[in-house]
C-alpha cells in the first residue's frame, strides 16, 4: 500500500511538472509542404488537433516558400494537411520539444478536386524556371520521356534538335548526374526512359549549372523514382521505310542496374548499311574571268554498318553526393558520292560537256569519357568535371571525269585528321546566408588538332598540313541574391587563351602565335511581380567570343598562298557576340525576346577593283538579330487530351563587306497528346515555317508533320509503336562574287516507322512512402 502511494505521488509530481512547463512556454513546430517533385505548395492547410477528451485545434497555412511554423503546448497531436488536388496527409506528432519536421510530401489525387478539372501536368514555377510533376499522369503511362517532354512549356524536341524557349539545352542531369549526350543522342537516350517512372522534370536557366559557359542556355534536370537493388533492360528493333532512303532495321538495347550505392547503364548502338538513292540535286556556276563552268550534281550516300557503345557508372555516397563516369565510343565508315555533269562556256558559247563523279570515302573512330562529381555540403555545393575526347579519321576524295571517250582520274586527295581534347573544371557555390551566395568556377582546356592532306592532281601534286594547338584557362566569379520577389545572378567570366596554329603547303611553313585575354560579363535578374499567379519577368545579358573564323586557315576548306599569317591578321581575331534577352510569364503565357549583335572579322568574299580578294577587319560579318518566342497555355481538351503550341519570329540584318540584307522568318508548331480507346497513346505534331535568308544564302524549308501511336502491353513488358512523318521539300541557294549554288531535295520525304520493345525487370522494388507514419523525435533522427 505504501509502495502504491509512493508511485502515485511521483506520478502527480511529474504531471504537475509537465503542466507547469506547458503553461510556461509553448513549443515551436516548423515544417515544409512539398509535392512528389519537391516543389513547394503555397497555401496548404495544416491542422493540429491535440489528443485528449477536449482536443484543442490549431490551424496554419504554408507560406510562399511552402513552409509553416506554429506554437503548441507540450502534448501529442494529430496533424492533418490538405491541399486542393492532393490526397490528405495525416500523422501523429509527439510535441515534447521544439520540432523541425522533415518535408511533408503530398501526392496528387483527382478524387480530391470535387469535380474540378486539373491540367494533366501540374507546373510549379520559380525564379529559375519551373518544375513539372509527371508522377501519376494518366497521359504518360504509355509514353517515353522524350514524348512527354514535348508537352512541357517551351520545350521543342525534334530529331537532332532540343531547345527550351528557343534556346538550346546546355546540360542535362538525371538524379544530379550529368549526362554526356547532346542533340540526337540525348533524344535517343530519353526515349529509353518511361515517363511513368519520372517523378519530375525541371527546366531552369543557366545559373542552375555553374559550369555552363553559355549563359543563355537552359538546364534540364530529371528526377526518377528511387529503387532498391535490381535492374531492367529494354530490347527491340525499329524499322524505317521512306521514299528516299532504303528500308532500314535498327536494333535497340538499353540496360540499367543498381547494386547498393552503385548504378550503371549500358546502351550499345548498331546501325546497318543505308543508302540515299534519291538525294539532293545541286547546280553550281563557277565564274573565272570570261569562263563559266556549270556543274550539275546528284548526291548518293552509302553508310556502312557503324558500331558504338555508351555506358555510365555512378556511385552515390549519400543522397547529396555522387560520382559518375560516362564513356562513349563509335566507329563508322561512310561513302558520299556525287554524279556530275559539266558544261563549259567561254564568252557565252558552250565549248565542252563532260560527265563523271566525285566520291568521298571516310573512316572515323570517336571516343569520349567524362567523370563528374556533385556534392552538397552544409555551406557549399560542388560541381567537378574531367573530360577527354578523341576523334581520328582517314579517307580520300576522288574525282573522275570523262576525257574523250574514257574516264580518267582528275585528282585524288588523301586525308588524315585527329584531335585530342582534355578539359578539367570545378565550381563551388558558397552559401553565405539565406539570401546571399558566391559562385566560383575554374576550367582548363587543352586542344590538339592535326590535319594532313596529300593531293595528287594532274598538274599540281601538293601536300597540305594544318596543326592547331590551344591551351585556355577559364575562370568565373559570380554573386547570387535571392530574397522575396527578387533573384539576381551577376558576374563575369575570364578567358585566357594561347593559340599556335601552323600551316604547311608546298614545303612552305607559316605559323602564328596569339594570346587572348577577355572579360565576359553576364547577368540574370528575375522579379516576381504577381506572387499569387507567380508571374515573372527576367532580364539576361551575356557577352561571348568565338573563333569560328579560324576555319579559313584549314587548307581542306580554304587556303591561299597569298594569305599573310603575321601578327594582326584579321583572320585570327576572335569575333564577339552580345546578347540581351527578356522573358516574361503572364498568366499561362510564356514570352521570350532576344537581341543579338555579332561581329566576325576577316572574311574573304570581298573583291577589289582588280578582282582580288580583300582581307580586312572592316569586311567581316556584322549582324543584328531579333528573336521572339511565344508559348501558349496548355490546351486541355479532355482529361486525356492535351495540346501545346508555340510561335516564333526571327528578324536578321546582316552586312558582309558591301553586301547588306534584311530577312525574317516565322515558325509555328503544335504538339497534341491523347489517350485513345484501348489505352493507346497518340501524339501528333507539326511545324511550319517561312523561308530563311542570310547574306549569301536562302533556305526554303516549309516544315514537317508526324503522328505516333503506341501502347505498353503484357503488364508493361511489351511496347509496340508505329508512326508516319512527312517532311516538305527543301531548297537552298548561295550566291557570291565567285560562284552561285542551288540545291534541292529531289522530292518531299515521306517516312513510316515501326518499333517493338520488350522490357525486362529483375530484383527491383519501388521505394514506398508510408503516408500514415508516426513523426516523432526518433523517426526524424532516422530521416
Amino acid at each position: 500500500m505504501k509502495a502504491k502511494q509512493f508511485y502515485l505521488i511521483i506520478l502527480c509530481l511529474c504531471l504537475g511538472t509537465l503542466a507547469s512547463f506547458a503553461q510556461g512556454e509553448d513549443l515551436s513546430v516548423k515544417g515544409r509542404i512539398v509535392d512528389e517533385a519537391g516543389a513547394k505548395l503555397v497555401g496548404a492547410h495544416v491542422q493540429f488537433s491535440s489528443m485528449g477528451t477536449t482536443p484543442k485545434v490549431t490551424d496554419v497555412a504554408s507560406d510562399s516558400a511552402g513552409g509553416f511554423e506554429v506554437k503548441l503546448p507540450l502534448n501529442y497531436y494529430t496533424m492533418r494537411v490538405t491541399y486542393t488536388g492532393f490526397a490528405p496527409y495525416e500523422a501523429q506528432v509527439e510535441c515534447l520539444g521544439n520540432l523541425n519536421l522533415p518535408p511533408i510530401v503530398l501526392r496528387e489525387s483527382s478524387s480530391e478536386l470535387a469535380g474540378v478539372e486539373i491540367t494533366a501536368k501540374r507546373i510549379s514555377y520559380n525564379t529559375k524556371g519551373y518544375v513539372a510533376s509527371l508522377a501519376n499522369d494518366p497521359l504518360l503511362k504509355n509514353s517515353s520521356l522524350a514524348d512527354a517532354l514535348r508537352m512541357l512549356p517551351g520545350i521543342n524536341l525534334e530529331e537532332g534538335s532540343f531547345s527550351a524557349f528557343g534556346e538550346k539545352i546546355g546540360s542535362a542531369f538525371v538524379n544530379n548526374k550529368r549526362l554526356m549526350f547532346k542533340g540526337e543522342a540525348l533524344t535517343r537516350y530519353l526515349s529509353h526512359l518511361q515517363a511513368k517512372n519520372i517523378v519530375s522534370v525541371e527546366v531552369l536557366n543557366s545559373s542552375a549549372d555553374p559550369l555552363l559557359t553559355d549563359k543563355m542556355a537552359f538546364v534540364l534536370k530529371i528526377t526518377t523514382n528511387r529503387a532498391d537493388d535490381g535492374g531492367s533492360a529494354s530490347v527491340g528493333p525499329s524499322a524505317t521505310l521512306s521514299n528516299v532512303y532504303e528500308f532500314e532495321v535498327n536494333p535497340s538495347v538499353h540496360v540499367e542496374q543498381r547494386v547498393g550505392k552503385w548504378s550503371m547503364f549500358l546502351t550499345p548502338d548498331y546501325s546497318p548499311r543505308s543508302m540515299l538513292n534519291r538525294g539532293s540535286k545541286g547546280l553550281t556556276h563557277y565564274y573565272e574571268n570570261d569562263v563559266v563552268r556549270r556543274e550539275t550534281t546528284m548526291m548518293h550516300m552509302k553508310v556502312k554498318p557503324s558500331v558504338g557503345v555508351t555506358a555510365g557508372l555512378a556511385y552515390d555516397f549519400d543522397k547529396n553526393n555522387n560520382l559518375s563516369l560516362n564513356l562513349s565510343a563509335t566507329h563508322q565508315d561512310k561513302t558520299l558520292s556525287n554524279s556530275t555533269h559539266n558544261e563549259i562556256q567561254e564568252d557565252g558559247q558552250l565549248t565542252s560537256v563532260t560527265d563523271g563523279y566525285v566520291a568521298d570515302y571516310s573512316k572515323s573512330n570517336y571516343f569520349q569519357g567524362m567523370l563528374n562529381y556533385f556534392g552538397t555540403l552544409p555551406v557549399v555545393t560542388l560541381f567537378g568535371s574531367l573530360d577527354y575526347a578523341f576523334k581520328g579519321s582517314d579517307g580520300n576524295i576522288q574525282r573522275n571525269q570523262t576525257v574523250g571517250d574514257s574516264q580518267q582520274s582528275m585528282f585524288r586527295q588523301d586525308k588524315k585528321s585527329y584531335y585530342h581534347l582534355l578539359s578539367a573544371s570545378v565550381s563551388a557555390t558558397w552559401k553565405l546566408s539565406k539570401a546571399h551566395r558566391v559562385v566560383t568556377s575554374v576550367s582548363v582546356d587543352d586542344w590538339d588538332n592535326n590535319n594532313d592532306y596529300s593531293q595528287l592532281a594532274a598538274q599540281s601534286p601538293d601536300r597540305y598540313r594544318y596543326l592547331y594547338n590551344e591551351t585556355s584557362f577559364r575562370g568565373s566569379l559570380g554573386y547570387e541574391f535571392r530574397q522575396g520577389a527578387w533573384d539576381l545572378s551577376i558576374g563575369s567570366r575570364y578567358l585566357k587563351s594561347h593559340m599556335k596554329p601552323l600551316l604547311e603547303q608546298g614545303g612552305e611553313v607559316a605559323s602564328y602565335k596569339r594570346n587572348v585575354n577577355k572579360w565576359l560579363p553576364y547577368a540574370i535578374l528575375t522579379y516576381v511581380y504577381n506572387q499569387k499567379r507567380y508571374e515573372t519577368i527576367t532580364l539576361q545579358y551575356e557577352r561571348s567570343y568565338n573563333f569560328s573564323n579560324l576555319i579559313a586557315m584549314d587548307p581542306s576548306v580554304q587556303w591561299k598562298s597569298e594569305y599573310s599569317y603575321e601578327k594582326g591578321n584579321p583572320h585570327l581575331n576572335p569575333g564577339f557576340t552580345d546578347e540581351v534577352a527578356l522573358q516574361m510569364r503572364v498568366r499561362q503565357f510564356s514570352f521570350r525576346a532576344k537581341f543579338v549583335n555579332t561581329l566576325e572579322p576577316g572574311r574573304t568574299y570581298d573583291l577589289d577593283e582588280q578582282g582580288n580578294e580583300v582581307i580586312s577587319a572592316a569586311n567581316g560579318l556584322h549582324s543584328q538579330r531579333l528573336f521572339f518566342y511565344v508559348n501558349f497555355p496548355l490546351l486541355q481538351i479532355t482529361r486525356k487530351w492535351n495540346v501545346s503550341y508555340y510561335l516564333t519570329y526571327d528578324w536578321l540584318r546582316s552586312r558582309y563587306g558591301q553586301n547588306k540584307q534584311i530577312a525574317s522568318q516565322v515558325t509555328g508548331g503544335f504538339t497534341s497528346m491523347a489517350t485513345l480507346p484501348g489505352d493507346f497513346s497518340l501524339q501528333c505534331s507539326a511545324m511550319l515555317c517561312s523561308p530563311q535568308r542570310s547574306v549569301y544564302s536562302t533556305q526554303y524549308y516549309l516544315g514537317n508533320a508526324d503522328a505516333r501511336v503506341g501502347k505498353w502491353m503484357m503488364n508493361n513488358h511489351l511496347y509496340v509503336g508505329a508512326g508516319l512523318r512527312y517532311m516538305f521539300s527543301s531548297r537552298s541557294s548561295t550566291k557570291t562574287a565567285l560562284f552561285r549554288y542551288d540545291s534541292r531535295l529531289d522530292r518531299p520525304l515521306f517516312t513510316a516507322f515501326l518499333s517493338v520493345r520488350y522490357r525486362l525487370a529483375w530484383g527491383n522494388k519501388r521505394a514506398r512512402v508510408n503516408s500514415n507514419k508516426v513523426i516523432s523525435t526518433e523517426s526524424m533522427r532516422m530521416n
